[in-house]
């Protein structure tokens, strides 16, 4: 997967579909006089397509499309197909990643047909959960949703209990996104049940702490901590200390809600170091985001430029556009307060 990479936005984590984690050995049978050869290539495009999800899980969305594109190169030159459909997928998921939807679309396109084309239906499932999620960054939901639904039918028809649970997280996190919280809350209630089917803890943790951010937008905070709390308890648990950093952000984002800015920023600061820690870079930007906000509320507006702008250094480097819009307009209205404008602020979380 990237089956493993968060994504915040305000309070809610999304778990994506976006990257296979291996690749298979290459498909069709070989003469002896290339076989060293040819499977030596093959072992390239794996590491090759290894390292590109490595970078990606931290952030380094340009690097590891090189990576990948590296790898695209080598599988097609030994007409691996399983591999070039793998790889064409991971990096539309980088261009997603970028914020360059046409050509996410063009490369999940691609992997959609080799996918049809071998009658791999888990790997069209996994792309079609991709072309979903570029979608959902179009804010383009009836389309995001039905390519959702589509995903949703591979894995059910697949007996696929955990790309079901994944898709089902999706498409809750899509209903969030409208506002349509009671349905938002029912799919992500089945997800949590079948990752407690599955004794998957992670995958649990996970999805409460999507359930805490829905009811954040719902400004029910005591049901968002006690949804928070049960996530961060899991995180540390099984040790996945990228979930903690994103639950320690939700919480924070909960006390900042609240005014209660000083346990804000307590929050911040613990999600800030686990995050630096694990190399979320994405992450990282989101933080240091709202720890200059918090700044910014308490009237401390030199320190939050401080803050805004690592934010600002961190989101172009990782080619978080989206961000980095909401920081400048941060950094601009952190500005205008110093200029004593009497226009009014608007301050943007994540």
């Amino acid at each position: 997967m990237r089956l493993g990479l968060q994504s915040v936005s305000l309070a809610v984590v999304t778990l994506l579909v976006l990257v296979s984690s291996s690749l298979p050995p290459a498909p069709f049978p070989l003469p002896p006089a290339t076989v060293q050869t040819t499977q030596e290539r093959q072992a390239e495009v794996i590491r090759l397509n290894d390292e590109g999800q490595q970078l990606a899980n931290r952030g380094r969305n340009p690097e590891a499309l090189e990576k990948y594109q590296q790898a695209l190169t080598i599988a097609r030159a030994i007409q691996d197909r399983q591999s070039e459909g793998t790889i064409l997928n991971n990096i539309g998921a980088m261009h997603d990643n970028l914020g360059q939807y046409p050509q996410a679309l063009e490369f999940l396109q691609q992997a959609l047909t080799i996918s049809k084309e071998l009658g791999d239906r888990a790997g069209e499932s996994n792309t079609l959960n991709n072309i979903g999620e570029v979608h959902r960054s179009l804010d383009q939901y009836p389309q995001t949703l039905e390519f959702y639904q589509q995903a949703l039918a591979i894995s059910k028809e697949l007996g696929d209990r955990p790309g079901e649970g994944i898709t089902l997280d999706n498409i809750g996190a899509v209903y969030s996104s409208l506002g349509q919280y009671p349905q938002a809350l029912e799919f992500l209630q089945q997800a949590l049940a079948i990752s407690k089917e599955l004794g998957n803890r992670s995958g649990e943790g996970t999805r409460l702490n999507n359930i805490g951010g829905v009811y954040a937008n719902l400004e029910q905070y005591p049901q968002a901590l006690e949804f928070y709390q049960k996530a961060l308890a899991i995180s540390k648990e099984v040790g996945n200390r990228l979930g903690e950093g994103t639950t320690l952000n939700n919480i924070g984002q909960v006390y900042d809600s609240l005014g209660q800015y000083l346990q804000a920023l307590e929050v911040y600061q613990q999600a800030l170091a686990i995050r630096k820690e694990v190399g979320d870079r994405p992450g990282e930007g989101t933080t240091l985001n709202n720890i200059g906000l918090v700044y910014a509320r308490l009237g401390q507006n030199s320190r939050a430029l401080e803050f805004l702008q690592q934010a600002l250094v961190i989101r172009k480097a990782v080619g978080d556009r989206a961000g980095e819009s909401r920081t400048l307009k941060n950094i601009e209205a952190v500005n205008r307060r110093l200029g004593r404008s009497s226009k009014a602020l608007f301050f943007s979380r994540s």
